[in-house]
């Protein structure tokens, strides 16, 4: 990991693709990409608590604004970027 210095001062930002996209699709895009079709992943029912959200989504409002940024990726193509860097 690498610092850059810039003009802003620290903050926590929000990244992602702004869309949902459940942990059982992404699991289900990694089993693949590593060729374990023969894997099965059950899906749980989670009892959650009234107060817990159920699904979340990165808010990509403040990072959009600050910096200009906007993802370029979907989450398919992110995987794949991954894999690929891992081969090196």
């Amino acid at each position: 990991m690498r610092t850059i210095k810039t003009k802003f001062k620290s903050d926590i930002y929000d990244l992602g693709s702004a869309k949902l996209t459940s942990v059982h699709k992404i699991l289900n895009i990694i089993r693949k990409k590593m060729s374990l079709d023969k894997l099965k992943i059950k899906k749980k029912k989670i009892n959650f608590k009234k107060s817990s959200k159920k699904k979340l989504k990165a808010n990509m409002v403040k990072v959009s604004k600050t910096f200009n940024w906007s993802p370029k990726l979907n989450i398919n193509e992110g995987i794949e970027k991954i894999f690929s860097n891992q081969k090196k």
